[in-house]
């Protein structure tokens, strides 16, 4: 994985933290130049939509290896577009659903990564019907509420393994391997996937 595309949605107003997965990016870019990234906001569906249309088209540009990354607020298989009190909800399936109206299997062969507390504590049923509708390859996440700094921490090192690999399945799993005690078991990181 050398290009990751991000898709972020509001957190909560917090003025002394800014919760957002840019600072890690460009850090990591900062360490490792030829790493890509395209990040943008989605804060409705259509936002959302926007977003994975833009996708869509760099993807037929291309046939770059990408790791798409949803960050916002979760919980149990749901994803939070927006303050929760404001803005959508959706489940695993809803996503999904979203990404095939866009186009079919959207994420065929991809990574797909969820900055979001416990959305993948959710079941296989969930998490199959999400590869399958959308051809992701690997789905990543939290199955627990995560600290802000635990989690960075475990992405900042997650991403490193696989922009240093050409192969998605050898980094996740030589990542979890390495990891399994510490991060991971901290932050409750959950892989799902045809290769585990």
């Amino acid at each position: 994985m050398k290009k990751l595309f991000c898709i972020e949605s509001d957190w909560d107003n917090q003025p002394q933290i800014e919760k957002s997965m840019l600072p890690l990016l460009e850090c990591i870019k900062g360490v490792y130049p030829a790493f890509e990234y395209i990040y943008r906001t989605a804060n409705t569906k259509e936002e959302l939509e926007y977003c994975l249309k833009k996708f869509k088209s760099i993807r037929k540009q291309s046939n770059d290896f990408y790791t798409i990354v949803f960050c916002g607020h979760g919980r149990m298989g749901k994803f939070s577009l927006g303050d929760e009190k404001l803005g959508s909800v959706l489940t695993i399936k809803a996503l999904a659903e979203i990404c095939q109206s866009v186009c079919k299997k959207l994420f065929l062969n991809q990574h797909v990564h969820f900055d979001s507390c416990s959305i993948l504590k959710t079941s296989e049923s969930n998490l199959n019907l999400f590869t399958e509708i959308t051809g992701a390859e690997a789905v990543t996440g939290f199955s627990k509420n995560v600290d802000f700094i635990d989690s960075y921490a475990l992405e900042m090192v997650l991403f490193e393994a696989l922009i240093n690999s050409n192969n998605i399945k050898n980094a996740l799993n030589k990542f979890y391997k390495k990891h399994e005690t510490g991060l991971c078991k901290i932050n409750g990181f959950t892989m799902f996937g045809n290769f585990l």
